[in-house]
């Protein structure tokens, strides 16, 4: 994601936007560029990866699918991924399952294969317990856990927790987020958003 931009705008001089060469090599393209860079990476290192067309936004769009070991399948949309809050990249759509990809993806979900994962669960990247990403029950234990782990490392953090909508207003955050600066002694820039019954929060240090 850090190697292209998304491309929009006037692509008659852009042959190569659909493709995974304008992602890797011209460092612009549209999401079936994306995607299709995700599909060819993924078939050479031997992963079962695949396609999803729909719409998002309002318009068509393309994302991808993987399936692992267990067989269970999840959707992966690196486009949607590509610096999508404050130049930070999202992984919200990274091993995201179907409750968390039809709040903003249009296709006809009630199709799904049954093996493709309906809910988070511990593969969801958001769910994940280490050193990068976790999650909490509740923003004010979130709050806590971020200021923790700038503590012990500089980087990047993400968690996700049920939503609250107190804390979706910048007067409530912003003076919240100031306490994790106070706790923690870093600097930092943050972004937060709601999908569905979630809030995430990604931070990141410079």
């Amino acid at each position: 994601m850090n190697r292209s931009d998304y491309l929009t705008g006037d692509m008659s001089n852009q042959p190569h936007f659909v493709t995974a060469y304008g992602v890797l090599i011209e460092g612009k393209a549209n999401c079936q560029g994306y995607a299709d860079a995700f599909y060819m990476l993924g078939r050479m290192l031997n992963w079962s990866v695949g396609k999803m067309v729909g719409e998002a936004g309002g318009e068509g769009h393309i994302w991808n699918t993987i399936t692992f070991d267990d067989g269970n399948t999840f959707c992966v949309d690196v486009t949607w991924g590509d610096h999508g809050f404050g130049n930070l990249n999202s992984y919200i759509y990274f091993n995201a399952p179907i409750e968390i990809m039809q709040e903003t993806h249009k296709w006809d979900w009630s199709l799904a294969p049954a093996n493709l994962q309906p809910s988070v669960d511990d593969c969801y990247s958001y769910c994940y317990l280490g050193s990068h990403l976790a999650r909490a029950n509740n923003v004010e234990a979130e709050l806590k856990l971020i200021a923790q782990k700038l503590k012990e490392r500089n980087g990047w953090f993400s968690i996700i927790v049920p939503f609250d909508g107190k804390y979706a207003d910048d007067k409530v955050m912003q003076p919240a987020m100031q306490k994790v600066t106070n706790e923690s002694g870093k600097r930092f820039v943050y972004a937060y958003w709601q999908r569905g019954k979630y809030m995430f929060i990604h931070t990141r240090t410079y």
